[in-house]
């Protein structure tokens, strides 16, 4: 017998063996892959042990920025669960600390079922998102066709960033101070 004769025989009889296990403990190969024992890095190990009543209690919202008869009115929807989204809350700050009276910023918690059906409503998705004056979809006039922005997810990850924000605001502040009302062309 020649050689890759030999490995051909003992590749088929490998599969057999490979066939009859998988069959004599009623598994395919998909299942057996799915309950494979994930690999946690370091860090997911330290917070899984860190994990207890403390670290799942919901975290205090802030308290709303800005003044309540501001034209610009910002609803933050945050999981109060979600300590790690940082850069809304950092965000909100600045913006107050730029715009000051002309901008009012409430936070909303979406584990509350009335709020996450607002968010919804408002095509907010994600675990977190903005409305400013009642709407999440902008277009900015002076962008061409990248100045649609959609303030669905934390600042920065993928829809939009802080400047977008920004822009907006500057824009409807404009607006309010020069007078005009708002265009539905716009602001969508």
């Amino acid at each position: 017998m020649n050689r890759s004769f030999l490995v051909g025989l003992l590749v088929i009889g490998l599969l057999i063996v490979v066939a009859i296990s998988h069959q004599f403990m009623g598994m395919t190969a998909n299942e057996i892959a799915a309950n494979k024992p994930q690999e946690h890095s370091q860090e997911d190990k330290e917070h899984e042990e860190g994990e207890g009543e403390e670290a799942k209690a919901k975290a205090e919202l802030p308290e709303p920025m800005g003044s309540p008869s501001a034209p610009v009115k910002v609803q933050v929807y945050v999981t109060s669960d979600n300590t790690c989204d940082t850069t809304t809350l950092d965000g909100m700050k600045r913006i107050t600390g730029r715009f000051g009276e002309s901008v009012y910023i409430e936070f909303a918690d979406l584990l509350e079922d009335e709020v996450l059906v607002e968010a919804q409503n408002a095509k907010i998705s994600c675990k977190s998102g903005l409305t400013i004056n009642g709407k999440s979809k902008f277009i900015l006039p002076d962008r061409g066709l990248k100045g649609t922005i959609l303030l669905d997810g934390p600042i920065g990850e993928m829809n939009y960033n802080l400047e977008d924000v920004e822009a907006i605001i500057a824009h409807l502040v404009e607006k309010e101070q020069a007078g005009r009302p708002e265009s539905s062309n716009e602001a969508q």
